[in-house]
């Protein structure tokens, strides 16, 4: 079987070519491919500029390179980038001529991709790594809502999801959508548990505390903002013996830096700034558990990382991967919205006694292999 990734960008330090900060999205579509790869011939079409054609590891990023640009000075020079890219997608689509095109993101350029496969009648289907939707309102999210409108109204759309949430939500919001063109296909990890000895716990001062760790870009989306604020809900004897260190991109001009001083909280509750893929394993050695106080997530990698670690869980019972993980054993659940609320349940997860065999062992599931496995099951039953 011959499969056509397309992709806005992914995250692999061998990328010269691409220089991005990682993030969970390009590091998932990144595993996708190279995994889906060790068992059948893999392309890549990378949207976000032209590209000479590499193999990295079991994938082959097409060359775009040989595409010419378009030209029309009436047009402005993202029109004409756009036009260069379709047809680059469309002549690559001729030349390889593959059974299965998958996309993964969103963007202009996916949704001109994704008519060009329905005109064309070519066999594709679109992966949905993060889903908005009509409900929740989301800061800085108004352009991705209509995207998915435009998207998700395409006649016979298929799709995947990598929640069960996110598919119960596209079919509450889009009824005329087919249950069975929309497939449920869980993330996975190519993470491996690796305990290692670090003197993080000494150069933050925080020997004796528990450990929160809170991965992920600083957004508004992701609301690292109101686990400041819960913590300030924290009983004394509580918050006196916890510590949060946030690890990730800082999207927010240092908002949550800011939060964090005006409170003199910075002891307890540290930003980190982005860890390099080979430090992160470290914080993950001395964290005690996992907060996620995302609005909208879809089954984010670094829950997944944590389970790897034996981490427990916080997070909100309604987000789009709750469902996926609901396990008393796992994950302590954040009931309700507000800040009291978000206190509570690190309250009831610092009283409670977890065993870390057992989630390592329930994280089980969700590796790489069976992730590729799930695709190519899925490819075939599309042919």
């Amino acid at each position: 079987m011959k499969i056509l990734f397309y992709a806005w960008t992914i995250y692999d330090e061998r990328l010269d070519e691409m220089p991005i900060k990682p993030n969970g999205g390009s590091i998932a579509i990144k595993n996708i491919c190279e995994h889906v790869g060790r068992k059948c011939e893999v392309y890549l079409f990378l949207g976000r500029n032209k590209m000479h054609y590499k193999k990295l590891g079991n994938i082959n990023i097409v060359d775009t390179f040989h595409f010419q640009d378009y030209i029309d000075r009436e047009l402005d020079q993202n029109e004409c980038r756009l036009r260069t890219m379709l047809n680059a997608f469309e002549g690559i689509v001729n030349e390889i001529r593959p059974d299965i095109i998958n996309f993964h993101g969103g963007g202009e350029l996916t949704r001109r991709c994704l008519m060009k496969c329905i005109q064309m009648n070519w066999t594709y289907t679109f992966t949905d790594h993060l889903y908005i939707g009509l409900e929740k309102k989301v800061p800085g999210y108004d352009l991705s809502v209509e995207w998915e409108k435009q998207v998700l109204k395409m006649p016979g759309i298929k799709i995947t999801t990598v929640s069960s949430d996110m598919k119960k939500n596209i079919l509450r919001d889009y009824p005329e959508i087919k249950e069975n063109d929309v497939k449920v296909i869980l993330n996975g990890t190519d993470f491996v548990y690796e305990k290692c000895d670090c003197d993080l716990k000494e150069q933050y001062h925080l020997e004796g505390k528990k450990i929160l760790l809170c991965v992920g870009s600083i957004l508004e989306r992701k609301n690292q903002i109101q686990l400041v604020n819960a913590f300030r809900k924290l009983k004394e004897e509580v918050r006196r013996n916890l510590a949060v260190i946030f690890c990730g991109n800082d999207k927010m001009e240092g908002a949550l830096q800011t939060e964090i001083k005006k409170y003199h909280l910075e002891k307890s509750m540290i930003y980190a700034g982005v860890v390099p893929n080979s430090d992160i394993k470290k914080y993950y050695s001395i964290a005690d558990g996992y907060i996620l106080p995302s609005i909208v997530e879809g089954l984010s990698l670094t829950m997944l990382e944590a389970m790897v670690f034996g981490l427990p869980l916080i997070m909100f019972h309604d987000l789009e991967g709750a469902s996926d993980l609901a396990d008393e054993q796992v994950v302590q659940f954040i009931y309700g919205k507000t800040d009291q609320d978000m206190a509570d349940a690190i309250t009831q997860w610092s009283d409670k006694i977890w065993n870390h065999e057992y989630i390592r062992k329930f994280a089980n599931y969700f590796t790489m292999e069976r992730v590729a496995e799930d695709y190519l099951e899925y490819y075939k039953g599309l042919q």
